[in-house]
């Protein structure tokens, strides 16, 4: 239930939310529970998780 709601969430935030989501969960699943990737699977997707990063930064210091 709890990922399907996090799922709509990122859907509703736009498409960088939707695509970091995505590879958290890759991460998460593949890299923390199975052991299927290495580190380079991992490095490819900070940039895509590092994207998020900023676009939150922006929204807090628009708000400030």
């Amino acid at each position: 239930m709890t990922v399907n709601l996090l799922d709509r969430a990122a859907r509703r935030l736009g498409p960088i939310a939707r695509e970091t989501w995505t590879e958290a969960y890759f991460l998460h699943v593949n890299g923390f529970y199975e052991v299927r990737i290495d580190i380079t699977g991992v490095r490819d997707r900070v940039p895509i998780i590092k994207a998020l990063i900023r676009e939150v930064e922006k929204l807090l210091n628009q708000e400030s």
